[in-house]
């Protein structure tokens, strides 16, 4: 018996792939924040690159993802994700805000962090999801969605 192939659900599956490529992609738009840092808290430089440095060391052992994509699936990687990922950007708007009252490098570093694990969770389920769902151009697929990863912090 011949399966039929949804068309449908597959173009719906790409472009909710595609937002969260958008919504990854955040992860590499921490210098929207360096000039409220430097002019609110008066950061250095170096404690600036201190922060992003701690984003980008935790966001490159992304391989976590990977592993937990395999045991759980996306299902359960990406709630995951957006809970971490969202965590991260709620607590620098709640010390930006001044409802958390200490404002170290420290916690900052903390939060961009918790940010920068949830992230690469959420990257993760969206590109091997829509890898297993559109085997034949997969190529194609990842085309797309990272060339919005890239092309979002630039805009």
């Amino acid at each position: 018996m011949v399966q039929l192939v949804d068309d449908l659900f597959r173009m719906r599956m790409l472009m909710a792939g595609v937002y969260l490529a958008l919504g990854t992609s955040s992860n590499y738009c921490f210098s929207i924040f360096t000039d409220h840092l430097r002019n609110k808290y008066g950061y250095s430089q170096s404690d600036i690159t201190t922060i992003g440095t701690v984003g980008d060391f935790v966001s490159n052992f992304g391989f976590h993802a990977g592993v937990l994509f395999d045991y759980v699936g996306p299902t359960v990687l990406l709630p995951v994700g957006g809970l971490f990922g969202c965590l991260g950007f709620v607590l620098f708007g709640m010390t930006f805000d001044g409802k958390i009252s200490n404002s170290s490098v420290a916690l900052f570093a903390l939060y961009q962090g918790i940010t920068s694990l949830g992230l690469p969770m959420m990257d993760v389920s969206s590109v091997m999801s829509l890898m297993l769902q559109i085997p034949l151009e997969r190529g194609y697929v990842v085309i797309i969605v990272k060339t919005l990863v890239d092309l979002e912090p630039q805009c």
